[in-house]
């Protein structure tokens, strides 16, 4: 059989050897086969002989663990996933967990057991059936798996067959299916609960007590008992460790070798950016390493990108990491824009940063209440600034110190603000200017909203209000900060562009729209009585690029009065984003 992928982000590394003394488990005694007959079957290995009446043996670890890099577990076949795990997550184990792949109540029963002993969960192919090709054992086939760790038993779950195990010496023991013989096969207390249906293994297993089984059910017959269990200390678990795994039956023994190695369990769903619980849960782990288990719909490349980011914990105000929610979580947005220097320029410059996050918080909860939709607060704040003059540099735009701005970003996010900094680039190119805002793009709760209005190629000054841009020049912002959201770790980053005619854009059909990591948001900015507002939107969004979300600049006052019955009345599709100035 082919192996399946574990993907490594780095080159491999030594890794770090687990195990510590602990309290000696007693050995439990099984009664030895009538006349002593071996259970042999393709000898091809060298697993550890049982120990030799009189013959004095060190105690050892019952398992040894070892940390994985953040790696990727994935395939379709159960037996390849759980030895791809026992692989990833133990160095040797005195006892392996078995059970038959074709029956899911004994694998489900075997991974309680794995996770509460502390030892890897294998499964071996259906009586008459051989997954080994040839006399010569292959690595990655059960009977080399054993050899490499060490295997002295293994105890059985089901109708499990040994046709592929070299059972030389090897001890065997049945599942006794009470929880006062298993426990005493382990060395510990056990307490037996009622099993899940299949498609919720996974959460269930994740959610067992530390001495928890699920209840045996009916199986075939297995091998006979051979030998008595050897015995063992404590298995010191993995701190730190954390898989995210899909609630899928076939990942169930994969699951719970993990769980046996001491790593937490986390089931996600996809897309992972936009599970909230997920992400909450690994900001409250100390990760030290994160395992994809099962087979994810995003390429590699991105997958290890999204793990880096979401094992951070941090999360956008709307929560999770992806700026529009997904699925039934969608999310909105209404804003307050403009300069906080002055209150010549929008509504920000009126009042101070904690007023102002008061105000636009209760904005976002009429829009909530009047849409019943999760609307969130956000503000826009004109960072640079179209001029008349050419300035310095004689590019007629206006740049406010960053250190300016972080207090209010700061403010924004302990609010639970989403802040777009806003672009008035002149002759600048949007990506220079953006790029001088690097210390506030750190923040995970930052976007930007590109005025292509005010950015100039010819003569035009801050007055004429006649720029424009082409889309290639975005498309470079938004190569640009997709890359710096990889780097950092962060959560999706909005690119907002503002349009008051569809032309302010050129060659709009060629904008990226499908960056996992840069959702684009066209922002109808058009002035007028309702009327002239709602055609301006139509007009806008003709022949616009699949892929792109829509938001709409409105007057913070004006009368009539535009409010969230207002704007969902004019204007269909209801807005993804409102901006109030």
């Amino acid at each position: 059989m082919a192996s399946p992928a574990t993907d490594r982000r780095h080159l491999p590394r030594r890794r770090r050897s687990r195990a510590r003394p602990a309290r000696r488990r007693p050995g439990a005694t099984l009664a030895l086969l009538t006349g002593m007959a071996l259970l042999v079957a393709g000898c091809s290995g060298g697993v550890t002989l049982d120990p030799e009446p009189g013959v004095s043996h060190a105690v050892r670890s019952i398992s040894v663990t070892h940390e994985p890099e953040s790696e990727r577990i994935s395939g379709s076949d159960p037996a390849e996933l759980a030895l791809a795990a026992s692989q990833s997550y133990f160095e040797a184990a005195q006892v392996v967990v078995l059970a038959p792949v074709d029956e899911p109540g004994a694998i489900l029963r075997a991974a309680s057991i794995g996770a509460v002993a502390g030892v890897p969960v294998l499964l071996t192919p259906p009586p008459g059936e051989s997954t080994t090709p040839s006399d010569t054992a292959t690595p990655g086939e059960l009977n080399t798996e054993l050899v490499r760790l060490g295997t002295r038993a293994v105890l059985t779950v089901g109708a499990v067959s040994l046709a592929d195990v070299d059972t030389t010496a090897l001890i065997v023991a049945p599942d006794p299916g009470d929880d006062e013989a298993l426990g005493a096969l382990l060395g510990r207390e056990v307490t037996s609960v009622a099993p899940p249906e299949p498609e919720d293994a996974v959460q269930a297993l994740a959610r067992l007590g530390e001495d928890e089984v699920f209840a045996a059910p009916e199986a075939g017959a297995g091998p006979d008992a051979y030998g008595s269990m050897p015995e063992t200390l404590a298995a010191e678990p993995l701190a730190g460790a954390v898989v995210i795994t899909r609630d899928e039956p076939v990942l169930v023994a994969a699951a719970g070798t993990a769980a046996g190695a001491g790593a937490r369990l986390l089931v996600g769903s996809e897309p992972l950016r936009g599970d909230a619980d997920l992400i909450g849960a690994l900001g409250e782990s100390a990760v030290t390493s994160l395992v994809a288990l099962g087979t994810w719909s995003m390429p590699r490349a991105e997958l290890d990108v999204v793990l880096d980011a979401v094992r951070t914990g941090v999360q956008l105000p709307g929560g999770g990491q992806l700026i529009f929610g997904s699925g039934d979580s969608s999310i909105r947005y209404v804003s307050l824009y403009g300069s906080i220097q002055t209150d010549k320029l929008g509504t920000l410059g009126a009042q101070d940063a904690a007023a102002t996050m008061t105000r636009v918080i209760g904005d976002a909860a009429a829009y909530t209440a009047a849409w019943d939709d999760q609307v969130v607060p956000a503000v826009e704040i004109l960072v640079t600034v179209a001029s008349e003059e050419p300035g310095t540099h004689g590019k007629y735009s206006h740049m406010w110190p960053a250190a300016d701005i972080e207090p209010w970003i700061e403010r924004a996010e302990q609010a639970g603000v989403l802040v777009l900094l806003a672009f008035q680039p002149g002759r600048y190119s949007f990506l220079d200017q953006v790029r001088e805002y690097e210390t506030l793009l750190a923040h995970p709760n930052v976007g930007v909203r590109l005025e292509p209005g005010w950015r100039y190629e010819t003569d035009a000054r801050a007055r004429d209000r006649e720029g424009s841009v082409d889309a290639g020049e975005v498309n470079d912002l938004i190569s640009y900060l997709s890359a710096f959201v990889a780097a950092h770790d962060l959560p999706q980053k909005l690119v907002s562009v503002s349009e008051s005619t569809a032309g302010q854009v050129r060659h709009r059909g060629i904008l990226i729209t499908d960056d996992p990591r840069i959702p684009v948001l066209i922002n109808v900015d058009v002035g007028g009585d309702a009327e002239a507002r709602g055609k301006g939107w139509r007009s806008v969004r003709a022949d616009a690029p699949a892929g792109l979300a829509w938001g709409v600049t409105i007057p913070a006052k004006s009368d009539p009065p535009v409010g969230p019955a207002e704007v969902a009345d004019l204007l269909s599709p209801v807005p993804d984003w409102v901006s109030r100035r």
